[in-house]
């Protein structure tokens, strides 16, 4: 089992590199058009830091994705609905038949136990990083916390700080994200990227982020699968500009078998204008505290449609 998995990941990893190699030379001047789609500025007033070669390479990007607008949004949201259905297949099939009277509902998948929440919200104790401990598979202690005593190795809250780059032709992007969670289920997350982007006047930049409030809605009894949803705000920071709007994220952390992580996170939402769809899937595995990990980002903001190979490294606490 464990042999088809680890070559299961392989494969998948492969996949992601060709992805990310080959989906990101459309991204030449594409971050004045993300400013101009986000602050509802038209091409004629771009700033003076997008002067020169960056208009002329910003008109090219919107020759390349403006006919194709309205189509590609529907194809956004048409990839949004199947990722959703993906990530969730594991535990749709098994949400009926169950009593309405039961504390809290459970269903299973090839021997992995999940739980949705049902008041008072059973605590969950979280181990200090993925596989630390004998017997869990996972990241969460597989029994209640009230049957765990006063063990230090468990901890009424865990998380995740992850630290990331993506490149692609003359876009580069480094980027952070911070996860926290705990025994309540409830916690938040935050990350901030920051775009550069090479242009025959010299070079554009642009940060992009958000900030949620999240609930931790499925999580298996071993420990395997965790699941938040959430909800939030969305930041960008273009040309001494910063617009905002509302985020709706659900993030999956699975831990296939040990050492192996893999990690999904979708937003989607508005920023100033415009409309924002991110997927990222990322996989990696735990050398103690530290997860290495290579994936892949698709992030949809109106006109622009980017793709990029990430690689980073994520500290479990």
């Amino acid at each position: 089992m464990k042999r088809r998995i680890f070559t299961l990941t392989v494969i998948l990893v492969a996949c992601l590199i060709v992805m990310g190699t080959t989906a990101s030379v459309d991204a030449q001047g594409i971050l004045s058009t993300i400013g101009e789609d986000a602050g509802g500025r038209s091409s004629g007033s771009s700033s003076g830091s997008s002067s020169g070669g960056n208009s002329s390479s910003s008109s090219s990007s919107r020759g390349h994705g403006s006919h194709r607008h309205d189509d590609d949004d529907d194809d956004g949201n048409i990839l949004g609905d199947i990722l959703f259905q993906i990530i969730l297949a594991p535990f749709n099939s098994h949400s009926h038949g169950h009593s309405s009277s039961s504390s809290s509902s459970h269903s299973s998948s090839g021997g992995m136990q999940y739980t949705t929440p049902d008041p008072p919200y059973t605590d969950r104790r979280f181990s200090s990083y993925p596989y630390d401990n004998p017997g869990v598979n996972g990241y969460l202690l597989p029994k209640l916390a009230s049957q765990v005593g006063e063990d230090g190795r468990f901890k009424w809250y865990g998380g995740r700080l992850t630290v990331d780059y993506g490149t692609g032709d003359d876009l580069e992007r480094v980027g952070g994200d911070l996860l926290f969670s705990t025994s309540s289920r409830l916690g938040f997350d935050a990350q901030g990227h920051w775009y550069s982007e090479k242009t025959g006047g010299g070079h554009d930049e642009l940060g992009i982020g958000d900030v949620n409030a999240l609930f931790r809605w499925i999580e298996s009894g071993e420990g395997r699968f965790i699941s938040h949803i959430g909800i939030g705000m969305n930041w960008m920071d273009y040309d001494y500009h910063t617009d905002f709007g509302v985020n709706l994220t659900m993030t999956a952390d699975i831990f296939l078998a040990e050492p192996w992580c893999w990690t999904h996170s979708i937003d989607w939402g508005s920023i100033g204008h415009a409309e924002l769809f991110r997927y990222r899937t990322t996989v990696g595995f735990a050398l103690n505290r530290l997860e290495p990990f290579v994936g892949y980002e698709y992030l949809d903001i109106d006109r622009t449609h980017l793709s990029q190979f990430v690689t980073g490294v994520r500290l479990w606490f």
